[in-house]
């Protein structure tokens, strides 16, 4: 997407096109207006969609919705709200620390440290950069690396 942003052709956008495509057709809604999706969904009948996306992998996607959001390619305003109250009611553990997965799975809080790759949903939801800063300011030791330049980067890019 940055490719063809940067001037370098309109084939990069229909590639950007395909895979928010795919990536849109994994996500499943949840009654309670947040979202969900599989790691490695399958690709062959019965297209069982178990299991849930670990938060790293997952802020991956979100970064590339936002993206896709910017540039008017396939995702909508509305399904990045949608992913941003996913973050903050279920991604978000009512302790401060965060799941494990995008279902609100597993609890030891291993991907805590790339959470900032769900920066970009504070262009809907701006308490999500509350968020992201409010764990980077509790870090022991503060800003340990790698996640200090990621953070850093997000934050400022966020304003803060």
């Amino acid at each position: 997407m940055e490719l063809w942003a940067a001037g370098l052709g309109d084939a990069h956008r229909e590639r950007a096109t395909k895979l928010a495509a795919f990536l849109r057709r994994r996500i499943l809604s949840r009654p309670d207006g947040t979202v969900d999706w599989a790691y490695r969904p399958p690709l062959l009948e019965p297209f069982d969609q178990s299991g849930s996306e670990d938060i790293s992998h997952a802020g991956v996607n979100v970064d590339f919705m936002a993206l896709c959001v910017r540039e008017g390619i396939l995702f909508t305003r509305a399904e990045l709200e949608r992913v941003a109250e996913t973050f903050l009611r279920v991604v978000r553990l009512p302790d401060g620390r965060f799941s494990d997965n995008v279902n609100g799975t597993g609890d030891t809080n291993a991907y805590a440290d790339v959470i900032a790759l769900w920066g970009r949903l504070a262009v809907v939801r701006p308490e999500v950069a509350d968020v992201i800063e409010a764990h980077a300011r509790r870090r022991e030791p503060p800003m340990a690396a790698p996640f200090s330049l990621l953070t850093l980067a997000m934050l400022a890019h966020l304003g803060r």
